[in-house]
């Protein structure tokens, strides 16, 4: 009786030590699952990592190349524009020098004309200064013209100052800031001095008229004070011709 009490414990007992083991090896292989299974997702987490880690190395590369070509690009531009202004500044110092040439050259004839005017003007008032003295001895009165001529003389000296002033001017043109400006500056002085010349002229002309009228009024035709000394309207016209063409 006791020997059947102890079968169901034997057999218990047999279950128990033949199922430990399987237990125990299943349990060991969950336990291997779950660690393949935690280094595969480790594994493509790394995979995962590495590829973000190469797309932000390949977009870091891109806009660092990016920003290379377009630094090289505006200093591509800035060269480009350093030597069109460096080409701008050639030519402008080119135009500034031709333009002094020529302003020197065009001083250089109106001071060759401006004093051969005021030589034959010099020379007109001394004829006429002779032949008025001739003609006081002969007894006429010429005060007034006389007067006229002092006055012409002082007109000349004027045109000579505006013609001196005129060459000062012109030499400064060259090196100025603005010789565009001062040219035209010169430009209307130019004209003020050619208004005088005219004036000088016109003057000259009438107080010849006047000593040819005292000469008529005043002496037989046959006189000997009837010769050219005394000069001709057509001698001064020809003092303002000069002025005229140098323009």
């Amino acid at each position: 009786m006791q020997f059947k009490k102890l079968i169901p414990f034997t057999f218990l007992l047999t279950l128990l030590i033949i199922v430990t083991p399987v237990l125990a090896e299943n349990n060991d292989s969950d336990n291997d699952v779950e660690l393949k299974i935690k280094q595969s997702i480790n594994s493509r987490e790394e995979k995962r990592q590495e590829i973000e880690d190469q797309k932000q190395a390949k977009a870091k590369d891109r806009i660092e190349a990016a920003e290379t070509r377009q630094e090289a690009l505006q200093e591509r531009i800035k060269d480009r524009e350093e030597k069109a202004a460096s080409r701008a500044a050639d030519r402008q110092t080119r135009l500034q020098e031709q333009a002094a040439i020529r302003v020197r050259n065009l001083v250089n004839r109106l001071d060759l004309r401006l004093n051969a005017i005021v030589t034959r003007f010099d020379s007109i008032f001394d004829r006429i200064e002779s032949r008025i003295a001739l003609l006081e001895d002969k007894g006429i009165d010429l005060t007034s013209q006389s007067a006229t001529l002092a006055e012409l003389r002082n007109q000349l000296s004027d045109i000579e100052t505006q013609i001196a002033n005129i060459q000062d001017s012109a030499q400064t043109i060259p090196d100025s800031e603005n010789p565009r400006a001062d040219f035209d500056s010169l430009k209307s002085e130019f004209n003020q001095l050619k208004a005088a010349i005219k004036q000088l002229h016109t003057d000259t002309i009438e107080l010849i008229k006047s000593l040819r009228q005292e000469v008529a009024d005043n002496l037989p035709v046959d006189s000997e004070t009837t010769d050219s000394s005394t000069p001709t309207p057509t001698e001064a016209a020809e003092s303002t011709d000069s002025a005229e063409s140098g323009e």
